[in-house]
């Protein structure tokens, strides 16, 4: 037999390996056209509110709204967990940034997620005026 009938020369009961069924290929190699089919086609909003540093958390009940898109709902058991910033969610996923974002964007719209804004290092307290605040306090009421 020849080789481009897909059998080999060694035995008429190989077959090609590029016949691979869906349910047998590898899980974790998403198809080409996954991401142009995930988000509609539809572009990132332009204003792009969904910086990778944003953080997103779900919302009580989240699970009991409008049945949810596969992806979507994996997003959601990723953010269930407490707040994460929209790069730690990426991570957990092997979509693509952009994907995520606008997925993401959706969910906050439809009342899924939470987001806030993260703590510019500014705002946060001072470690020192925290302890002196916290041994002024227990100097007042320890003399009492």
């Amino acid at each position: 037999m020849s080789h481009s009938d897909g059998v080999s020369s060694e035995g008429s009961d190989q077959t090609e390996t590029s016949s691979v069924e869906p349910a047998e290929a590898d899980p974790l190699t998403p198809p080409l056209v996954r991401p142009y089919v995930l988000t509609g086609g539809r572009p990132l909003p332009s204003d792009n509110e969904f910086d990778l540093t944003l953080l997103v958390m779900t919302t009580r009940g989240a699970r009991g709204k409008l049945p949810l898109a596969r992806e979507k709902s994996r997003l959601l058991d990723i953010c269930s967990g407490g707040l994460l910033s929209v790069a730690e969610v990426v991570a957990h996923t092997q979509l693509p940034v952009a994907v995520v974002k606008l997925l993401l964007a959706d969910l906050a719209e439809s009342g899924h997620l939470l987001t806030r804004a993260p703590i510019a290092k500014a705002q946060r307290p001072d470690r020192q005026l925290l302890q002196d605040v916290l041994d002024g306090l227990e100097r007042k009421f320890a003399r009492g």
